[in-house]
């Protein structure tokens, strides 16, 4: 269980009863394992902890996976069991370069003159079944997931430089463009942790950089059937492709 507080100078943290972090003006975090610690870092530290990090020191954190098509950053949003790994994994099966899974970390790059996506974890959790679907260097159990996914990294991994986002997909309801003016509101709604960044002391700029993001990359609601079997997967992926590909070129 997820428990702590934001001040204005940082943010406390607490694990279960396995460790409390303070972040400390978003460049110290100090630690004190719980009764329950068990002598490495838990998975959360590399997710939220990370993510309210970031944005601490001035980025965009999205609860998203992100691929690179054509040179472009691709983030693929939605709520929790939508199927953004696995459309990602179809994605990457199809040609895209893997950058992040859940975690998608955005900030302004002047040398881009753009907003540009940075290359997180290298690793997709993914069912077993899709796990097989993907051409991977190294898959493994995650022993902190309770849904018996599997850490699979993809074969079609991105270099380490960031990619210059063009697009949001959200996996949600039916097809459509999202107007201009309702961009920032559909922007906010995929931030990682919402609750906490809510609470966070800077949220004039986060607001201001979610405005600015909003007029420079195209957001569209995509709906996706479930995905049941490989040829599913692969027209699925297809489709998504298709569309990524006819915005890339207007």
């Amino acid at each position: 269980m997820i428990r702590g507080a934001v001040y204005s100078d940082g943010v406390r943290f607490r694990w279960e009863q396995q460790v409390t972090f303070d972040l400390v003006d978003g460049h110290t975090v100090n630690y004190l394992p719980g009764p329950e610690w068990r002598g490495r870092l838990p998975a959360s530290f590399f997710s939220t902890l990370a993510a309210l990090t970031l944005v601490w020191r001035g980025a965009l954190a999205f609860h998203a996976c992100a691929v690179a098509i054509d040179g472009k950053a691709v983030l693929i949003s939605g709520a929790a069991g939508a199927g953004k790994s696995t459309l990602t994994a179809g994605l990457v099966a199809l040609g895209a370069r893997f950058l992040s899974d859940d975690l998608s970390v955005l900030d302004w790059n002047e040398s881009h003159k753009a907003f540009v996506v940075h290359p997180g974890r290298q690793s997709l959790r993914l069912h077993p079944v899709t796990a097989q679907w993907l051409s991977a260097t190294h898959i493994e159990s995650d022993e902190q997931d309770m849904r018996g996914k599997l850490l699979v990294t993809p074969a079609a991994l991105h270099s380490t430089e960031p990619v210059t986002a063009s697009t949001l997909l959200i996996l949600r309801g039916n097809a459509e463009s999202i107007p201009v003016v309702l961009r920032p509101a559909a922007l906010g709604a995929q931030l990682f942790r919402p609750k906490w960044q809510s609470q966070l002391p800077m949220q004039a700029e986060i607001q201001k950089r979610l405005r600015s993001l909003a007029g420079r990359i195209n957001i569209e609601r995509i709906a996706l059937g479930p995905v049941r079997d490989r040829s599913n997967f692969e027209n699925t992926a297809q489709r998504v492709m298709d569309l990524i590909r006819s915005n890339h070129r207007q």
